[in-house]
């Protein structure tokens, strides 16, 4: 079938940008204090009325959805300064 994929690939970009603008406004509400404990697929998940399912099909980790959110220009410029990815 033609298109059959298009729909779950707006879904999962929807699903994606709930899940980004989730963590921006987390980040926006306390802009200070500890960037890994605001930004966990069981805390952002819900906030943005999905599963941490959900969360995980679209990043294999935390620190992952943290860089990606933190890597966004309309971040707060005092959470760069607060959060460092756990080196593997």
């Amino acid at each position: 079938m033609t298109g059959s994929g298009a729909p779950r690939t707006r879904s999962r970009e929807r699903t994606r940008n709930e899940l980004m603008q989730a963590g921006l406004a987390a980040l926006h509400e306390q802009p200070v204090g500890d960037v890994r404990s605001q930004l966990r697929g069981n805390v952002i998940a819900p906030q943005a009325g999905r599963t941490t399912g959900a969360f995980y099909n679209l990043w294999d980790s935390n620190d992952a959805y943290r860089a990606e959110v933190i890597s966004r220009e309309d971040v707060p410029s005092s959470v760069e300064l607060r959060w460092r990815p756990v080196d593997r």
